[in-house]
């Protein structure tokens, strides 16, 4: 079993199925050179994980951290289908992340943790630090809580 997917099963994760998009014209993954570009992923429906509501509203800061490492979890579900094997990764570059929130909310760095510190365990401190960047949405699609988009080197 591959490094990082021995890794996924220590954390008691079990990847879901890739996301399918409804149209043609888009996918999940896409590599340029080096480079693996992930479109923007909402949580996976995973035990426990709230997919739906705004942060400051029906969501606590918990409950969207929780969302984000759902979506960790997403985007890593649509790598592994389109790379085959998640060791093809060498690291993490960029993070881009929408958090679904009433107007006050002024917490959605926090809310990204969530994904962040996910990332960072699995992958560790030498390939896990990435850039990134947190805003609030006042709507997203679905009514998810957070939607991410991401960006990999790859080996």
């Amino acid at each position: 079993m591959a490094k990082i997917e021995e890794k996924l099963k220590a954390m008691g994760v079990t990847l879901p199925p890739a996301f399918k998009f409804a149209k043609p014209n888009r996918r999940g993954c896409m590599t340029v050179g080096r480079m693996l570009y992930c479109s923007g992923h909402g949580p996976a429906d995973l035990p426990g994980v709230k997919r739906k509501g705004k942060l400051g509203g029906e969501l606590s800061l918990e409950e969207g951290q929780g969302a984000a490492r759902a979506a960790a979890i997403n985007i890593l579900a649509a790598m592994k289908e389109h790379l085959g094997d998640l060791d093809k990764v060498e690291r993490i570059v960029s993070v881009f992340g929408m958090v679904n929130s009433v107007p006050t909310f002024e917490q959605p760095s926090q809310v990204m943790d969530g994904f962040s510190d996910f990332i960072y365990e699995l992958w560790g401190p030498d390939n896990g630090w990435h850039t990134r960047c947190a805003v609030g949405m006042v709507t997203l699609p679905g009514n998810q809580p957070v939607e991410i988009k991401t960006e990999w080197l790859l080996k």
